[in-house]
């Protein structure tokens, strides 16, 4: 499975923003795929995953998503024998664009509606570990410790948690219930749709729209982020 990404949004060289993508926006999509030698189609599963950016070589070569998830989920078995997985990303805001928007509607109306994004396919090979409870002990933390470090420190309403607050036995019932999912990455696939096909004039049309009808936080992210893919502008 390959991402369709023409050249005027395919940022994926671009491996920090990438990862910041990832960081900013950890919910993933867990993607898996296997051919059954009694079904011409293949068994496709998808599981929705909070991620942790466990390791990064100073390359940005040496990359290794970390996450759990259910022992029961079918998808366990087939991460096992396939072996290979893709997780998908995407910003925290996406739009409609609309045709009214453009400058061209104006000259010719020769103009349709898009939707501007941002997404991040990450290719990898994936590891299942069950029933070690030092490793699943050591990611749960992790996994946690990165999540909880994202809080907002100024409206903090309760404390900073951590794993060893639960009482160790209650820890060691809930891991019995999971298993580790560790998946070193092959390849990053990094897309960014900001109507960098378009004029200028098309473009700074836009960039108003988000901002005055759009408005709020996702206007001004919306705004932001086509002012900074859009070459020369």
């Amino acid at each position: 499975m390959v991402l369709y990404n023409p050249k005027e949004f395919n940022k994926s060289n671009d491996t920090k923003e990438a990862l910041e993508l990832i960081k900013a926006n950890p919910l993933g999509l867990l993607i898996s795929a296997e051919s059954s030698f009694l079904s011409k189609e293949s068994q496709i599963e998808l599981t929705h995953l909070p991620f942790t950016i466990r390791s990064v070589s100073e390359d940005g070569s040496d990359i290794v998503l970390i996450t759990h998830m259910a022992k029961g989920n079918d998808q366990v078995p087939q991460l096992e024998s396939a072996k290979k997985c893709i997780v998908v990303f995407n910003s925290k805001y996406d739009s409609y664009v609309s045709a009214s928007w453009y400058e061209q509607k104006k000259v010719n109306h020769k103009i349709v509606p898009t939707w501007d994004y941002a997404t991040v396919h990450a290719h990898g090979e994936v590891r299942i570990v069950r029933d070690d409870k030092d490793f699943t002990l050591k990611l749960l933390e992790d996994v946690v410790d990165d999540h909880e470090s994202n809080r907002p420190k100024d409206t903090l309403v309760e404390d900073v948690w951590k794993v060893s607050d639960a009482p160790k036995p209650y820890i060691d019932i809930m891991m019995k219930g999971i298993v580790g999912v560790e998946i070193k990455l092959t390849k990053l696939e990094y897309k960014v749709k900001m109507n960098q096909n378009r004029p200028i004039g098309d473009v700074k049309k836009i960039i108003q729209g988000y901002r005055n009808e759009i408005g709020g936080e996702k206007g001004k992210f919306m705004s932001e982020l086509t002012e900074t893919s859009y070459p020369g502008l």
